[in-house]
């Protein structure tokens, strides 16, 4: 029987692995471009000079756009419908093919005293991230949109941030060039924020030490569902450019305070049930119901990182939450504990100045199935090998064979079946002008 072709994916994928080994093997010593950095906690802005008394404006303003591309396999083949996502409790890689990440185009302005950013992504990852009612305001392309004001100027050690920003927890971000890895953990997609909306104020006490403090509407929300605000703080300790170690911690309410219920023709809203109820002659209506002290229920997030280089070829991250919500049901009148909790480590080591290797080991469990939306205790653990080469700046490969192992068959095979492992590989694409 003669060998089946392969295919256009399983194609790319030896030709990337090909075209990494023989870069590791015959690239000579340039100068050194750094791998793309992970931590989302980044050290204070550097005091820019202040402008000339002629400079205009759109002098000051700084540009950056990139596209970013994958080509995904998963060897289980699932069959989950059209569109639906292939690939379970992955972030932006939930689809196997070719497929587009997002396309990004940012512009910011260094706060001398005022500043500020816009970051827009367009492309399937935009409504993944957003997420709702974001995308039902008119907000599922505006990743940040944000004013920031110094007013000790440039040199100040104060910054306020108004509007809608990154979060600051977590050691991975959405765009995946500033990542070491290109698929992102379940931590980072399930366990913590990815944007707030409100103040957000950053004070550098010292040379090693900064704070930062927040009032948000909370996890994910341009426009809150409850009256309830969230706090936030975080501490950064960075003494050189070797070691950076941070915690934070975020509370508050994330469910809303009120429901509205819809009776049809011929039922009634009942109060003592909070639902519909057969009443003779009743035309269909509308109810808006108190859900009765949702904004003392909260949700604390703690989030530790730790990134430290011992050497210039070899880096370490380290990311830890743990987080509970009080979480009454909308029908329900008691409310139950929900828990979850997990920890990434990954390391990488230059192979040369253009190539590099990166491996994760991730773990997250969802004691309730909340976070999942499995509904049973689901424990996770992910292993990533990710093959770098950044021939510019301005170009990032990264192929990434990852297993995902669960505690219970979560994972889709074939067109029915089901399993308790997911072995997938994926081969990332980021140009960028940055």
């Amino acid at each position: 029987m003669s060998e089946m072709p392969l295919s256009p994916v399983k194609a790319l994928f030896l030709a990337g692995a090909a075209l990494f080994v023989c870069f590791v093997t015959t690239a000579a010593a340039a100068e050194e471009v750094p791998a793309p950095a992970a931590v989302p906690l980044p050290a204070p802005t550097p005091a820019a000079a202040a402008p000339a008394e002629s400079a205009k404006w759109y002098e000051q303003v700084k540009i950056g756009a990139f596209v970013d591309g994958y080509a995904g396999w998963n060897y289980a083949h699932p069959k989950t419908g059209v569109y639906a996502s292939q690939n379970r409790f992955r972030a932006y890689d939930q689809w196997n093919g070719f497929q587009l990440h997002w396309v990004g185009l940012d512009a910011t302005v260094d706060p001398a005293p005022v500043g500020g950013g816009v970051s827009l992504r367009f492309g399937p990852s935009a409504a993944v991230y957003t997420g709702s009612p974001d995308t039902e305001f008119g907000l599922v392309n505006v990743k940040q949109a944000f004013a920031a004001y110094k007013p000790g100027g440039a040199d100040g050690k104060v910054q306020i941030v108004f509007g809608k920003f990154d979060t600051v927890y977590g050691a991975e971000v959405a765009d995946s060039q500033l990542n070491i890895t290109y698929t992102r953990s379940m931590l980072n997609y399930f366990a913590q924020p990815f944007f707030h909306t409100g103040f957000r104020v950053d004070w550098q006490a010292t040379d090693v030490f900064q704070l930062k403090v927040m009032a948000v509407n909370g996890w994910n929300n341009a426009v809150d569902n409850n009256a309830g605000k969230s706090l936030g703080a975080q501490a950064i300790y960075k003494p050189n450019d070797r070691l950076l170690a941070a915690i934070g911690w975020i509370g508050g309410p994330e469910q809303p305070d009120h429901l509205k219920v819809s009776c049809a023709d011929g039922t009634a809203f009942d109060r003592g049930s909070l639902g519909c109820v057969d009443a003779a002659g009743a035309t269909a209506s509308d109810t808006v119901v108190d859900r009765g002290g949702a904004n003392k229920r909260w949700r604390h997030l703690v989030d530790a990182v730790v990134d430290y280089s011992p050497i210039d070829r070899f880096r370490i991250l380290f990311n830890a939450d743990w987080a509970t919500e009080e979480i009454l049901p909308l029908t329900a009148t008691t409310s139950e504990r929900k828990v979850w909790w997990g920890a990434d480590l990954t390391l990488r080591g230059k192979v040369n100045d253009k190539a590099f290797v990166g491996v994760r080991g991730s773990y997250l469990r969802d004691r309730d199935g909340f976070l999942t939306g499995t509904g049973v205790d689901t424990r996770v653990t992910s292993g990533t090998l990710t093959l770098g080469w950044t021939p510019t700046p301005n170009f990032v490969v990264k192929l990434e064979p990852r297993v995902d192992v669960g505690n219970e068959k979560f994972f889709a095979k074939g067109t029915d079946g089901t399993s308790k492992v997911q072995l997938t590989t994926t081969l990332g694409i980021v140009v960028t002008t940055n």
